[in-house]
């Protein structure tokens, strides 16, 4: 369905003969001109203006100024697809992660994160052994109490 808003723009963009109006618009355009009073007054404006610019004189063009603006366009668009597009930062916590070696592959700080997971994990597998009730690090009411270890309990350690 044509409003007026998108008559106006329609004609602003094309003029007002209706061969040079897109394809999949020009049948809603021309029911719309026909009927609604606000249409045309808007073509008549366009008329006018269509009129107004097809009396101006064509203008002269130096010889070969299509061809150097052809070749110029394709030099510009030749240049603007050997350069590489920036990569998007990615969101968030790996954006952070990223930051640290910006330089440096997207594996890097990730292998250093699950190095770093994998050596928690070992590290705290290890404690289990310390922390056991034999070595008496336990409280009485078998609740994990730790303290630093005194002189006798590194002397029970296995």
């Amino acid at each position: 369905m044509m409003t007026e808003e998108r008559f106006r723009i329609l004609i602003e963009a094309y003029g007002a003969a209706p061969e040079r109006w897109p394809e999949a618009e020009r049948l809603a355009a021309a029911r719309f001109a026909a009927t609604d009073p606000s249409a045309h007054a808007i073509l008549e404006e366009a008329l006018q203006l269509d009129g107004l610019m097809g009396a101006l004189p064509t203008p002269d063009m130096p010889l070969g100024l299509i061809d150097k603006v052809l070749e110029s366009a394709a030099v510009e668009t030749l240049a603007a697809a050997a350069v590489p597009k920036p990569v998007p930062a990615p969101e968030g916590f790996w954006r952070n992660l990223r930051a640290l070696w910006p330089l440096a592959p997207r594996w890097a700080p990730m292998s250093v994160l699950a190095g770093a997971t994998a050596l928690g994990m070992v590290v705290g597998l290890n404690l289990q052994s310390i922390m056991s009730p034999e070595a008496g690090l336990y409280a009485a009411n078998e609740q994990v109490a730790f303290r630093f270890p005194d002189d006798q309990d590194l002397a029970n350690l296995p």
